[in-house]
C-alpha cells in the first residue's frame, strides 16, 4: 500500500498484522514506513519493540534473528554493530541474504570499506 501511495492503508495493514503475529520483521518494516512518513520518534520505539520481540524469543530459547538485527543496525544508525553481527551471521550461513545485508554505505563504512565495493 505503501508504494502505492497509500500510507493510512499501509500503517492499518502493519497494525493489523502485528496485532495478530507480531513478527520482528514485520515491525521493523512497519518502523521503516513511519520513518518514511516523517515520524521519526515512533519508528524508535517500533524498533525498540524490534530488539524487544527478538530478545524474548532468544529468552526462550528461540533463534536470535542476528540478521534482521544487522539489517536494523545497519540502516538505523549503529552500523559498526552491523558490521559485527552481519560477520558472525556470515559465518554461520553464508549466502545472499546476509550479503546484501551487509553492503550498504555505512555497513561499508564501518567495516573499512569503499562503499559499493565487496
Amino acid at each position: 500500500m505503501a508504494a502505492l501511495a497509500r500510507p493510512a492503508d499501509a500503517e492499518g495493514d502493519y497494525l493489523a498484522a502485528l496485532g495478530q503475529t507480531p513478527l520482528p520483521g514485520i515491525g521493523l518494516e512497519y518502523g521503516e514506513l513511519l520513518e518514511s512518513l516523517g515520524r521519526e520518534d515512533e519508528a524508535k520505539e517500533q524498533y525498540a519493540l524490534v530488539r524487544a520481540r527478538v530478545a524474548l524469543t532468544q529468552q526462550r530459547g528461540g533463534g536470535g534473528d542476528e540478521l534482521l538485527l544487522g539489517r536494523l543496525d545497519a540502516d538505523h544508525g549503529a552500523p559498526s554493530a552491523a558490521v559485527r553481527r552481519l560477520r558472525a551471521e556470515w559465518k554461520r550461513h553464508p549466502d545472499t541474504y546476509v550479503a546484501d545485508a551487509g553492503r550498504g554505505p555505512c555497513t561499508a563504512r564501518a567495516a573499512g570499506r569503499t562503499p559499493g565495493r565487496p
